[in-house]
Formats: C-alpha cells, sequence, structure tokens
C-alpha cells in the first residue's frame, strides 16, 4: 500500500486540476423512466444529469424544460444494455419492443448458464449476451450482428436526438466472470458446456468495447460517452465513470474501504468522474474527496431532495491536493477541503 500511497501523491502532483468556476460539480443519476415538468425543475440546477432513455419517449417535455432553465447541463441518456426487466413494465416502451424483439426473433442472445437457464444477476431482470461469443443473426435492418451490435445500432437512433449530450452505460465493467464468482457456470457461446473464466472474461471485453467504440465512431469525439463502475477500462473510448457508493472496496485495494484505490483509478477515468453515494449519512466525506481529484458528485438515485453544500463557491484552487500524515487536503481561495479516509470523515470549511 505504501507503493500505491507513492504513486497516488506523484500522479497528482503531474496533473493539473481543470480551472473551473468550482461551484461544487454536481450530478444527478435519475434511472427512473417517468419525469414530470416539477421533477425536471428540481434537476435543472445539477450540471451532469444521467437519465434513463426511456424519458426521451415518455416525458420529451421534461428534458427540454431541463435545457430551458439550464442550458449549460448535460443531458446523459441512462440504459443498462445488460439487463432486461422481467416482465418489462408499460412504462419502458423502448425495453418492452427490445424484449419483445429478442425473445421472438433471437432468442440465443440471452445470457445462459451451461445448464441453459437463464443467468441472473439482479432479481427480476434476465440477462443479455454482451460477449463476443454471442451467437449472430441476419437481421433485417442491420445484416448479420450479434446482441452488442444490434443493440448498439438501436442506441444510436436514440441517440440521433439532439437534446442528449451523451450516453451512460450501466454495468460497464470489462469482465463478467464475477457472476458466479469464477465457477465458470456461463455459456456465452451456447455450446451447453462452461465456459473458462479466463476466456469469457476476454470475450466479453472485446464485447464491450465494440459496443462502446461503435457509439463513439458514430457520435464523434465531443459526445460525452461515461460508465459504471470506477475501473480505468476502457478509457480510450469513455470520458468519465461512476464511483458507485464511493470508496469503492471491489477495485483492487481495501484498505479503509477501498478509498485509495478508488482515487487513484479517479485521476484516471475522466473529467466526468462521478463520486456516488447512496444517500446522505456520509456526504461530507464524499464531497472533500470529490474535490481533492475535482470529481462530480451524485447523492443516491432518482433522489429530489436538495442540498445546499453542493453549491458552495469555494473559489479556485490554490494547488494540488496535499498530504500530512493520515490527512489529505486541498485549499481554495474561499476555503479548504479536508479527508480523513481511515475515519470516513470529511469537511469543507469556508472561510
Amino acid at each position: 500500500m505504501k507503493t500505491l500511497f507513492f504513486l497516488f501523491l506523484t500522479f497528482f502532483s503531474h496533473h493539473a486540476i481543470a480551472q473551473t468556476s468550482y461551484l461544487l460539480k454536481s450530478a444527478a443519476y435519475w434511472t427512473y423512466p417517468l419525469l414530470t415538468v416539477e421533477e425536471a425543475d428540481i434537476l435543472s440546477p445539477y450540471g451532469l444529469i444521467i437519465i434513463d432513455l426511456e424519458n426521451g419517449l415518455n416525458n420529451h417535455a421534461s428534458l427540454e424544460r431541463i435545457k430551458k432553465n439550464n442550458p449549460d447541463a448535460k443531458l446523459i441518456c441512462y440504459s443498462n444494455p445488460i439487463e432486461f426487466f422481467d416482465p418489462v413494465g408499460d412504462d419502458r416502451l423502448l425495453q418492452k419492443e427490445w424484449s419483445q424483439t429478442v425473445e421472438k426473433k433471437y432468442p440465443q442472445w440471452y445470457l445462459k448458464t451451461a445448464a441453459h437457464s437463464a443467468a441472473i444477476f439482479w432479481p427480476g431482470m434476465v440477462m443479455l449476451n454482451l460477449s463476443a461469443l454471442c451467437p449472430k443473426y441476419d437481421t433485417p435492418e442491420y445484416g448479420e450482428v450479434n446482441y452488442g451490435q444490434w443493440m448498439a445500432e438501436e442506441l444510436l437512433n436514440i441517440l440521433a436526438d439532439t437534446i442528449w449530450d451523451g450516453y451512460f452505460m450501466d454495468n460497464g465493467g470489462g469482465n463478467i466472470s464475477w457472476l458466479y464468482q469464477g465457477t465458470s457456470q456461463i455459456d456465452a457461446n451456447n455450446d451447453l458446456a462452461p465456459d473458462d473464466s479466463t476466456a469469457l472474461d476476454c470475450a466479453w471485453s472485446q464485447g464491450v468495447s465494440e459496443f462502446l467504440q461503435k457509439i463513439r465512431l458514430t457520435r464523434g469525439k465531443d459526445f460525452i460517452l461515461l460508465a459504471n463502475k470506477g475501473s480505468v477500462e476502457f478509457m480510450d473510448i469513455l470520458d468519465g465513470r461512476l464511483f458507485e457508493n464511493f470508496p469503492c472496496n471491489y477495485l483492487g485495494g481495501t484498505k479503509d474501504n477501498g478509498w485509495h484505490r478508488s482515487m487513484f483509478n479517479s485521476l484516471q477515468t475522466g473529467q466526468y468522474t462521478i463520486f456516488q453515494v447512496a444517500d446522505d449519512e456520509n456526504l461530507d466525506f464524499v464531497l472533500a474527496s470529490a474535490l481533492l481529484v475535482d470529481a462530480y458528485v451524485a447523492i443516491g438515485q432518482d433522489n429530489l431532495r436538495t442540498y445546499p453544500q453542493l453549491f458552495q463557491k469555494l473559489g479556485q484552487p490554490w494547488g494540488k491536493a496535499m498530504r500530512m500524515d493520515s490527512l489529505f487536503f486541498r485549499e481554495f481561495e474561499n476555503g479548504r477541503v479536508e479527508v480523513k479516509p481511515a475515519a470516513k470523515k470529511g469537511g469543507i470549511i469556508i472561510r
């Protein structure tokens, strides 16, 4: 861990932090398929708004309202390409259409186990096969494609709407063997035999990369591409990652619940890096950590509460983040932020 501390501080000292107005960089994470105009007004002040793609059909006026209220807000289209709800609700018209199409025409695109049962991660959902091993079908719209290639094309039809500034991929990691904890129960090539975990993860990574690359090449370099989780995979394609339930102890380092590894990764995950906290219990800790590395902060999911802490003006940073024993801190024109990761404590001090 001493090596990681050194790398963290060395990396920090050689990467300049963007000069912003230092209104705290705030993000909203809205995965619900409906959004009223009144709810849109509440979300409008946020700088980065990740919002479920179904709202483009269900509530386009609400998206327009956000843009009218805050022309600088970045609207990011959310989807989870590796899972469909089962059953799909009537408020998810696009996913219902996709689910029915796959069920009727392309059933081998569902992710299966070697026992030929459905692969399940989240209860109430069924998984899709985003790997490069996924069988191909000859489709009338896109020719011979596998699931990832087909879904990328379907999403591009939605992302052509200029209301969207970017796309967010949920479950955007480069491996899948974790689903059954490395026991190789997944059968991604549909040969009724368990796949080797290493080969499976390689094929999954290839499939995710091709999926994201298709969107990048079509929408261009200025289109914002984000993904969950806080790993450093695909950063040649992505502009940022969401660190769900920061700090994350699943990224390769568990000291202080993964804070050090999360912070180290965040310096490599782009200008739209987001630290998400499940609720406001550890909000000051997460806010202060984000200010050390100029990350966005998202509080909860489908959350309409307002937080004055997100809109404090600290002014410009006076320099890079520093460390003194167990304390990490950074000075600003109008204040200072401090983080004690071992105690899971943080604070913003306004002068």
